[in-house]
């Protein structure tokens, strides 16, 4: 028995008063297991014993068999019976503190029924000075007994296979299920430790800068590790994620009322506080490392030759092509990959990342070697090796530009005798056979991983090609044609030659003259 408001023990007291915290009290507004409790007359002490279903005197008011004084309930003393714990009068006991009594797996599923409906009453019936640890303990069963079953069902779909022998190619032996799910259960649980480890002491610091509170960190800890068996519902295939823990953290919040005796705005304002601020932590984090993992993105805008305005850029698709020629050739002793498919195989670029989104070009219609692009990327490391290989020795000699997929490759092969961030490695242009229209831009890629953009007028293409050509001289290479249609045509059957690019070269001079 003990004060509703302090939880102060109450036993052996005459005066009606707690003297902890002053509150008034009555025998009769407790309740005990029946013939647990000594109800004590305040006259002569002769002993009487609850009887009725509540454990209190039945009748209330009587004349006292020993002094003969007419007394009544609410004025006796009362003491537990001889041979009776303080624990044992509680009619609501904690389940998980009775496991002696009632089992270890009744008393386990009685506390998650309890935590699940009525956190509050589970709260009750735990005493202030009852062990912490017993609550850590509830919390580290229940919660591997829910990671194991949350990740059971993903550990079978897997294991399916194996089992059956038609997991033969890239599937995962039995074992390997096993460590993996065991992987995950373990740092599920290591996460939700420092989860509950962070979220007690968070909580328990705004109780106290709120008010008093009934216990200290250990009541507090109680509370949000009884709590935890709500997130049972974790366990539940597709919605348990996002049940399990919103279920806890309500079900912490009734406890708190109770297992602190502190007002239901405190309690919310503590319990739920700390979860969202580290849940809005975690996914600030999460958004940082998505932006820092990004290619770091500069633009810069300046005027070309001719008035022509070139922008700068790391973020598109043709400077991913081009950062992953420079990172190649950076290996190779500068030498250009003989075909765009050893960027696959010797870099970070994924196949489908040939197609551009804002083109009609079909991924299952590229040809490689004698297969599609599809099927190279469903291939296995060698087989992509063989491809890239086959692919590559499928080109002329003599080729200047080739295509794969909505992209111009340059100088396949080539050695590059003075390097140069401002060459040419890599242009957008999507690929007509596959009905597109040129692309209103001319997008190229840059041997420093960039990006250049300008005007498509043919007029100012020839100026900035010439310019470019320039570059190519110093780096050893052949120039590419001014006319930049000979360039966009470039298809998957037909890739431009170097003596092709030279004619292309020569007509333009040819037309210039007879202008003059």
């Amino acid at each position: 028995m003990h004060c509703k408001n302090c939880d102060y023990p109450l036993w052996n007291i005459a005066a009606r008063k707690c003297p902890e915290c002053g509150t008034d009290f009555l025998p009769s507004q407790f309740e005990f297991r029946p013939n647990t409790v000594k109800f004590c007359c305040p006259h002569c002490n002769q002993q009487y014993f609850g009887t009725d279903p509540h454990g209190l005197l039945s009748p209330r008011s009587f004349v006292c068999v020993n002094c003969h004084q007419p007394v009544s309930m609410d004025q006796m003393v009362l003491r537990p019976a001889d041979g009776v714990t303080e624990a044992q009068t509680i009619v609501s006991a904690n389940p998980w503190l009775e496991r002696a009594r009632r089992g270890k797996f009744k008393a386990w599923f009685a506390a998650i029924g309890q935590t699940l409906i009525t956190p509050g009453k589970l709260m009750s019936a735990t005493p202030v000075n009852s062990s912490t640890g017993q609550a850590w303990w509830f919390w580290i069963v229940t919660q591997t007994i829910t990671m194991i079953v949350a990740f059971s069902p993903l550990a079978c779909l897997c294991a399916i296979p194996a089992m059956s022998g038609s997991g033969t190619r890239g599937g995962l032996a039995v074992g390997q299920i096993i460590s993996i799910t065991a992987g995950f259960v373990f740092g599920s649980l290591i996460a939700l430790f420092f989860f509950t480890l962070i979220w007690g002491v968070a909580t328990h610091g705004l109780l106290r800068l709120t008010g008093p509170t009934l216990g200290s960190f250990g009541r507090t800890y109680q509370t949000v590790c009884y709590a935890s068996g709500a997130n049972v519902m974790t366990a539940v295939p597709c919605i348990g994620q996002y049940v399990g823990v919103i279920w806890w953290i309500v079900s912490a919040t009734i406890a708190t009322v109770q297992g602190q005796r502190v007002t239901g705005g405190r309690a919310a304002f503590a319990v739920i506080t700390p979860p969202i601020v580290m849940i809005a932590l975690v996914f600030a984090a999460y958004i940082s490392l998505v932006v820092l993992s990004m290619p770091s993105t500069s633009y810069r805008t300046t005027t070309g030759v001719s008035g022509s305005s070139i922008s700068y850029s790391n973020s598109s698709g043709v400077a991913s092509m081009a950062q992953a020629v420079s990172t190649y050739a950076s290996y190779h002793n500068n030498q250009i990959p003989r075909h765009a498919l050893y960027l696959v195989t010797n870099s970070n670029i994924e196949p489908d990342e040939f197609v551009s989104d804002d083109t009609s070009t079909s991924f299952n219609t590229i040809p490689v070697a004698d297969t599609t692009l599809d099927r190279f990327a469903m291939a296995n490391y060698s087989s992509r090796q063989a491809i890239a290989r086959k692919a590559a020795d499928s080109l002329p000699a003599n080729v200047l530009a080739y295509r794969l997929g909505d992209y111009i490759f340059l100088d396949p092969g080539a050695t590059v005798s003075n390097v140069d961030s401002s060459l040419w490695t890599v242009i957008f242009s999507p690929d007509p056979d596959s009905a597109n229209m040129p692309a209103s831009t001319f997008e190229v890629g840059t041997f420093g991983g960039g990006q250049l953009s300008y005007d498509s007028s043919p007029f100012r293409l020839k100026t900035v090609i010439e310019s470019q050509n320039m570059t190519r001289r110093r780096c050893g290479l052949p120039p590419l044609p001014t006319d930049v249609s000979l360039i966009q045509s470039v298809t998957h059957a037909k890739p431009l030659a170097i003596s092709a690019a030279q004619s292309g070269n020569a007509d333009s001079s040819d037309s210039e003259t007879d202008d003059q």
